[in-house]
């Protein structure tokens, strides 16, 4: 019989969304995995499925930041069939789920990122986690620092990522570069102009391709300099994206913070070349300056430009950057293997699971078990009428 392992998303894409993807695609054990999307209703009324490969199920779950927070737990529970099956967290309302009904589901929480956000999960819900999974060995030492009566608990597993890409025969005249993610200043979205300028003023054209959330907005297009040779994609799908890697030279990413980004992992398997902020965390494990990419320090724009005009001086140097990156990404991010050892952490939290009491974390005092949703939110509903 298979164990049911239910994945919480909320609905963002992104990284997270590629780390459920490939678990499901390569499973390794007896695992029925399904997905769940957690979706506010306020903000995303409309909400459409990713239809992933190897999920058993995916079911949208629409709520209203209004409602009585019991009252939304307790609906989102009732899409569990029982107290064996797995929950897997990636943000905060699943385990705020858990702890607020104290569910005695075994429980596995991501910790995706090397910001303050994930840490304050860790901290506020780690009554209600029986295993932590950190992808990055930093990320692994900072949580045990921060909790060290759960350091047992706190495992270190990088993600799975899709096996190498064709290699690609590029020919390109000038340097393609491109940037992955959402446009948006905490991705350094709006560096990537201040680096087209300071490649102007070096004698270097090169062209950008800009692929993610926001970059089809006019915006986020009207900022770059007028003459810039820059195609935006809008958000794009797997496939989609993997076929424009084959075809760009470099991954330029200034991020303001990151854990182990899967763009960088996914470029580098397709021998892109990525040059990014200089942050502690995952990126420090893969990339090596002057081996497999560079790392800038400060974040400074001029920098990202010298590493440019000299990597479009020098295509030898270019090539062994491009293979080498390949081949540590390939070595560290195999797909099956790495699978496989997440899911033998998964099934770890059947034998280890610690009994939970309830306890609340979220909510005013309008959020009980005992007050009427429909009050609560009619009280929302006219209270936000008078802001």
């Amino acid at each position: 019989m298979s164990v049911k392992v239910f994945h919480f998303h909320n609905g963002s894409g992104g990284g997270v969304l590629s780390v459920i993807r490939n678990l499901l695609l390569y499973r390794q054990h007896e695992i029925e995995n399904h997905v769940i999307y957690t979706i506010n209703k306020d903000v995303h009324p409309v909400f459409q499925v990713s239809n992933l490969k190897g999920a058993k199920s995916e079911t949208v779950f629409y709520y209203s930041s209004k409602w009585n927070f019991y009252h939304t737990v307790k609906q989102l529970a009732k899409l569990l069939p029982d107290e064996k099956a797995i929950i897997v967290a990636h943000d905060w309302l699943e385990l705020g789920m858990v702890s607020q009904l104290g569910l005695q589901n075994p429980v596995v929480f991501f910790v995706h990122g090397d910001y303050e956000y994930y840490y304050q999960l860790a901290v506020k819900h780690f009554r209600s986690i029986d295993v932590f999974i950190c992808v990055s060995a930093s990320i692994t030492n900072r949580l045990k620092e921060m909790l060290p009566a759960e350091a047992a608990n706190i495992q270190n597993a990088r993600f799975p990522v899709p096996y190498a890409f064709k290699s690609a025969q590029r020919s390109n005249v000038i340097l393609q570069l491109i940037f992955v993610g959402r446009c948006e200043e905490a991705k350094g979205y709006y560096l990537l102009t201040e680096i087209e300028r300071k490649l102007e003023d070096l004698g270097v054209k090169v062209a950008w391709h800009i692929a993610g959330e926001g970059s089809d907005q006019p915006h986020n297009q009207v900022c770059w300099p007028a003459d810039s040779d820059v195609y935006f994609y809008g958000k794009v799908s797997q496939s989609e994206l993997s076929q424009l890697l084959l075809k760009v030279d470099l991954l330029v990413l200034p991020s303001l913070a990151e854990g182990m980004p899967v763009s960088i992992v996914e470029a580098m398997k397709a021998e892109v070349v990525p040059i990014v902020n200089n942050l502690p965390g995952g990126i420090q494990e893969i990339v090596i300056n002057g081996t497999t990419g560079y790392k800038i320090d400060q974040n400074l724009p001029a920098e990202f430009a010298i590493i440019i005009k000299q990597l479009n001086e020098d295509q030898d140097l270019l090539h062994t950057l491009r293979k080498e990156a390949a081949s540590v990404a390939n070595r560290l991010f195999d797909p099956l293997l790495n699978t496989n050892s997440i899911e033998a952490i998964l099934l770890q939290s059947l034998l280890q699971n610690k009994s939970k009491s309830s306890f609340k974390t979220y909510g005013s005092r309008l959020d009980q078990r005992w007050i009427p949703n429909v009050f609560v939110n009619w009280v929302r509903i006219v209270f936000r009428s008078f802001k």
